[in-house]
């Protein structure tokens, strides 16, 4: 799901707390050590982001951030504010040239430079996360 994240109305914010769960509270952002990543530039994108990136004159900026079932991919681009919502259960994370992030037949590369050498720790918590919370899902479903 991609959205304009400029500005959020209640039925936006009602459809994105179904599918990622609500936002961590102050206490579980301090003891997880942050649900947010650094910013990373995006080097390259699916058709369904073409649309979106291509209005823009320059180096596109991308962060994640943490919820309880996905994460929220956020960029800007011309004072606009864009949100993708990824779930776990459709999240894939490939690592190459290349970071990427695919779900839904879309996807999002972010260049590997000293913005993603930062980001080590919190690509290595959420792919933790995702890991634990998909293995736990299919205990329940295999049974």
């Amino acid at each position: 799901m991609i959205f304009d994240s400029t500005y959020i109305d209640k039925k936006t914010e009602k459809e994105l707390n179904a599918l990622l769960g609500k936002s961590f509270g102050l206490r579980d952002r301090l003891r997880m050590g942050g649900v947010g990543s650094h910013r990373m530039v995006i080097d390259k994108a699916s058709i369904g982001f073409t649309s979106i990136l291509s209005k823009a004159t320059g180096i596109v900026y991308g962060s994640m951030e943490l919820r309880p079932t996905g994460i929220l991919l956020h960029f800007n681009v011309k004072n606009t504010n864009y949100s993708w919502a990824v779930p776990f259960y459709r999240l894939t994370v490939y690592q190459s040239d290349y970071f990427s992030i695919h779900a839904n037949g879309e996807f999002i590369s972010f260049r590997k430079d000293k913005n993603f050498i930062r980001n080590k720790a919190f690509l290595n918590k959420m792919v933790e996360r995702r890991n634990t919370l998909v293995q736990s899902a299919s205990m329940y479903t295999s049974a």
